[in-house]
Formats: structure tokens, C-alpha cells, sequence
């Protein structure tokens, strides 16, 4: 059996991790899930979202209705994602 990857390379996040990578709330996530606003992945239960899918979500303001969205940006993230991350600000 192997052990969950719990460093910032995984292919997969939870919609918790998701989350506090988005700084939202998980239900604010299973939201955007519910609204076909993010992509996941469903294995059984566990519902899953790539850390590709996160950095798209929040280059598009319109997922959170015009609210101001700063992602955290770490090593999981591409160097092409973290260039389409700067300055995702609404009005």
C-alpha cells in the first residue's frame, strides 16, 4: 500500500486542501463544483480537483462573483500559472 503524497506535489488535491489553496471556505468550493464552475475528479465519494484546475478557477474572476481572489502560490503551482495568477482583482 502506499502513502498519500502530503507535500505540494500531489496530483490531486482534496477540496479542503482546494480550499485553503484559493483562501475560500470548502463549501464555497463544492459551490463552484455544484455550479460547474470547477472541474474535480470523482473517485467513489471523494470528490478531488487538480492543482491546475485551482490556478484556472482563480484567473477567472467570474467563478467567485466579483469578489477579490488571491491564491497562495507555492512550488505545486507551474511558473505559466503563477504569471496568469498576478493581479486577479475585480471591481
Amino acid at each position: 500500500m502506499t502513502t498519500p503524497a502530503t507535500d505540494d506535489t500531489a496530483l490531486l488535491l482534496t477540496v479542503p486542501e482546494a480550499a485553503e489553496k484559493l483562501r475560500v471556505h470548502p463549501s464555497t468550493l463544492r459551490k463552484l463544483i455544484t455550479d460547474g464552475k470547477l472541474d474535480c475528479v470523482r473517485i467513489g465519494r471523494k470528490v478531488l480537483v487538480t492543482p491546475e484546475e485551482v490556478a484556472a478557477v482563480a484567473a477567472r474572476a467570474d467563478a467567485f462573483d466579483g469578489r477579490e481572489v488571491v491564491p497562495e502560490i507555492d512550488e505545486g503551482f507551474s511558473a505559466a500559472s503563477s504569471v496568469a495568477l498576478v493581479g486577479v482583482v475585480t471591481v
